[in-house]
């Protein structure tokens, strides 16, 4: 017969408190004789701790890029092109990329006034032969990449249709090429600031050496000291103003939910990498959740965490003032080859405050107990801040 067995309180990382909770396992008996590992005496008995698991964070222009993928129908491939090349001319590639294969694209320098700032262009560019592609010619998408009134890198893209873009994606196109602009940006001060010394400008001193006596020199401007090491922390706040201005910027001619929630998701994909997003607005008078706005991703395990819910109504924990956000863990079953398996999930919800009142909830969900970090979690909170305004509206 089975025992039951207590294990340890297990906390989830959360920024906007601690949730603990208890889970009982149920052990069934083993026959003696399959045993092959001594017991010792239970006083004696040293529990080992669990391995940690490490996983390799997504770099950020590889993470939009992904997003950019996903958001545009036909889009099979994208790639951004440093301007002008630090190191690897390629910062990031996802996807099929015949274009690279083309060294003009390559050493591309574009003058401000051959493309529009952010904004993409498809061409009927020839493929080069090195690529191998067979079927119809793909068309190139281009588009500068600005940040800081500063061109940056170049964003190259494989579409496969003759047909216009539609709007919804054109949208998701232009946020997406802000959202890599500010990336590679903040990418190429962080890669100058780390070459060594000896590789980096250094204002040039003239040294008069006299022969014979001279006149007293006129007093000569002092020379300008070397630039300073880029500081991560400031570089990284600087990175965080900019998102938070697109994702303004992108919102602010937006009159319909549904357009916001978009931007919204796309935003706080390319940020925390989540699974699963939602919005949900209320209706004040019904105590009802009037609309809500949710995506999850395209594989069979993100399906189920929009079919098992999560509360996000006007009941919910988050909707209370003793905090900004709420984080938690829930546990949801998914379908394998072996049965129905239980598969822990993070939950991520802010209130949405417009004038003093709780109008709505946004909710990320993300598979694993690991949470999201604190940069993240503060990040996407100043982004639905945002947002709020022009959603009460």
């Amino acid at each position: 017969m089975g025992r039951v067995v207590r294990a340890p309180y297990k906390h989830a990382q959360n920024t906007g408190g601690i949730v603990a909770g208890v889970r009982r396992v149920a052990t069934q008996g083993v026959p003696r004789e399959y045993l092959e590992i001594e017991k010792e005496p239970e006083e004696n008995a040293v529990i080992e701790p669990a391995p940690l698991r490490v996983v390799q964070m997504t770099p950020p222009i590889e993470a939009t890029l992904r997003i950019l993928l996903n958001s545009v129908p036909y889009l099979i491939g994208a790639a951004v092109v440093r301007q002008p090349a630090v190191g690897d001319a390629v910062a990031a590639e996802v996807g099929r990329m015949p274009w690279l294969h083309d060294r003009r694209l390559l050493s591309l320098q574009l003058p401000d006034e051959t493309l529009p700032a952010n904004r993409a262009v498809i061409l009927d560019w020839p493929v080069p032969y090195q690529a191998e592609w067979v079927g119809v010619p793909p068309r190139l998408l281009i588009s500068r990449l600005v940040t800081h009134d500063r061109t940056v890198g170049i964003l190259l893209g494989t579409l496969v249709t003759r047909q216009q873009i539609s709007a919804q994606a054109r949208e998701a196109l232009d946020l997406s090429c802000e959202l890599i602009a500010a990336a590679v940006g903040s990418d190429s001060l962080m890669t100058f600031a780390a070459l060594p010394e000896q590789q980096q400008e250094q204002p040039r001193r003239l040294v008069v050496l006299a022969d014979e006596p001279e006149s007293e020199p006129e007093s000569q401007p002092r020379a300008e000291e070397p630039d300073q090491p880029v500081d991560a922390r400031d570089e990284q706040d600087e990175r965080d103003r900019q998102v938070v201005e697109e994702v303004a910027r992108a919102i602010a001619e937006l009159d319909d939910a549904r357009s916001i929630g978009r931007v919204l998701r796309d935003a706080a994909t390319a940020i925390a990498g989540v699974d699963g997003f939602s919005v949900s607005l209320f209706n004040s008078v019904r105590r009802e959740v009037a609309y809500r706005y949710k995506v999850v991703g395209s594989d069979p395990d993100s399906a189920e965490i929009g079919r098992q819910a999560v509360d996000d109504g006007p009941d919910c924990y988050a909707t209370r003032r003793d905090r900004r956000w709420h984080a938690f863990v829930r546990e949801i079953g998914v379908r394998g080859p072996e049965g129905v398996q239980a598969r822990k999930i993070s939950v991520l919800q802010y209130p949405l405050v417009s004038a003093d009142e709780i109008i709505g909830v946004a909710t990320l969900q993300v598979f694993g107990e690991g949470g999201f970090s604190d940069h993240a979690t503060r990040l996407v909170a100043r982004v639905v801040d945002a947002a709020t305004e022009r959603l009460a509206a």
